[in-house]
């Protein structure tokens, strides 16, 4: 189901109250419609922001459900709901892994691991000692059970950790019963998940073949010339520019994250509705912007006096009437390729009932709306993404580009990716030894760029050495990035 604002659902997460401000009210309703259910014997099941979608439906539909299902939530997080309010919610099971970044919004404790002593926990399980995991308190007859999980994971684990869905399914078994019991350990979910996922691979290949492809037509053979003389930097300089390439954007979402959430909530409007994708684009203006003016300076200080220009950038065909037109040709190009794509997505989706997914990465269709703000959020994200393109191809070649294509692409996705992934190490590494995490810092948004940031250094690479030129790269890179990011975000 996707809930209001999510997915292919229309509306947005802030929906009139009565209607249910996620839509689970809806849904519970329409669930209990159907002829093929047990109305008596529902259960609900959400994952983070999706307890707080259930406990709406719930609390206003008190005789529609038996009993319910926290993953890495709790009925209570981030001061929606007080103990008190949802304390007649029936037979409630709450995991809260060890390693849960969000202890403190939803436990009001620092870690996974003080959450059995969370005074909020206490009083929900209606007991003044800390609650002991796997021990099921009150009754399940009469629909007070509460019982507390502790699997040994994060909170983006959830949805894909056999252990936690067993606990889910176990859960339901005891308190929702089944004509016939099936060991909640045979999952066989994870085949879904490895085809999805090679789809998603697919997918990222597809960027690569098709284009390589409609190169050798007629219309767009243009586009490609003579990789240009290389005159960017090399030896002490050449690292210099990777530290700062890999490490100023996981500097940079530190503040970023703080401050977008601090001060710019309101930012969220009719033009820029979604709220993770306001923080990334926020960060890729600052990134991109501090990017464009090293590129100036690098440009005038160091590279001009070795005779660079535009042409030895990528960014320049001579004469201004050819650039213009292949530059034309260049984004008709990209959307001709993403198009394809996203055709294939579609009769895949439609068909089957299934996006492209890993894990947290998922390339997703969009809807109409959706397919409006991609056009909002374009130029921003353009800001970041179009000088990483020209610094790929003119400023920071390894090896001054004398290295096969592959070996290029590999180290350029190292410089691009290698500071998120310390960062990250660094983050995890102070929660996976049981000291609070920095909320303020949300690393699970960040976990997506492990992927997608050596896509992008491999796409801009790979399509300079094809054409000569860093156009085709960066529309290539912005669009499918932005595409990315808007079907996947919540309004």
């Amino acid at each position: 189901m996707d809930p209001y604002g999510h997915g292919l659902s229309g509306g947005s997460i802030g929906l009139a109250i009565a209607y249910g401000p996620y839509g689970t009210v809806s849904a519970l309703k329409y669930l209990t419609s159907l002829p093929m259910v047990n109305a008596s014997d529902i259960g609900l099941v959400g994952h983070s922001m999706g307890g707080l979608a259930i406990t709406e439906a719930a609390l206003a539909l008190p005789n529609d459900y038996r009993s319910m299902f926290f993953m890495e939530s709790t009925p209570f997080w981030y001061g929606f709901y007080s103990p008190a309010l949802v304390s007649h919610l029936k037979n409630v099971a709450i995991a809260f892994g060890l390693y849960e970044e969000l202890g403190p919004l939803m436990m009001h404790e620092p870690t996974g691991f003080d959450a059995p002593e969370s005074p909020l926990l206490m009083q929900f399980f209606n007991t003044s000692q800390p609650v002991v995991p796997n021990e099921v308190y009150g009754s399940i007859n009469d629909g007070t059970a509460r019982i507390l999980y502790q699997p040994p994971i994060t909170h983006a684990q959830a949805t894909d950790d056999p252990t936690e869905i067993a606990e889910v399914i176990q859960w339901f078994y005891q308190t929702l019963g089944a004509p016939i019991y099936i060991p909640p350990t045979n999952q066989i979910w994870q085949w879904k998940v490895v085809s999805t996922g090679l789809a998603l691979f697919g997918a990222f290949i597809f960027l690569f073949a098709t284009g390589a492809l409609l190169l050798r037509t007629s219309v767009f053979r243009s586009l490609v010339r003579p990789i240009p003389d290389y005159k960017g930097f090399t030896g002490i300089g050449w690292w210099i520019n990777a530290v700062i390439a890999t490490a100023l954007g996981p500097a940079l979402y530190i503040w970023t994250n703080m401050f977008v959430w601090t001060h710019l909530t309101s930012f969220v409007s009719v033009v820029f509705p979604q709220v993770q994708s306001d923080v990334y684009m926020f960060w890729a203006l600052i990134v991109g912007g501090i990017t464009i003016v090293l590129l100036i300076m690098d440009h005038f200080v160091f590279l001009r006096k070795k005779g660079a220009s535009a042409v030895n950038y990528g960014l320049s065909w001579g004469d201004r009437k050819t650039t213009i037109i292949n530059i034309i040709k260049a984004f008709v190009f990209a959307v001709i390729v993403l198009s394809t794509l996203y055709v294939i997505l579609d009769f895949v989706f439609y068909t089957f009932n299934v996006d492209f997914r890993l894990w947290i990465w998922a390339l997703e269709p969009m809807t109409f709306r959706r397919f409006i703000y991609f056009w909002a959020y374009l130029l921003s994200f353009a800001i970041l993404l179009v000088p990483l393109a020209v610094l790929f191809s003119g400023f920071m070649r390894p090896k001054a580009g004398k290295i096969s294509t592959g070996a290029e692409m590999t180290i350029n996705s190292v410089v691009l990716t290698l500071g998120i992934i310390i960062w990250l190490i660094i983050v995890y590494g102070e929660i996976f030894t049981g000291h609070a995490p920095n909320l303020s810092v949300l690393p699970i948004y960040m976990i997506p760029f492990v992927i997608l940031w050596p896509l992008v250094a491999s796409l801009i690479t790979f399509y300079f050495r094809k054409t000569g030129n860093a156009y085709v790269g960066m529309f290539l890179v912005t669009m499918f990035i932005v595409w990315y990011v808007v079907a996947f975000d919540s309004f």
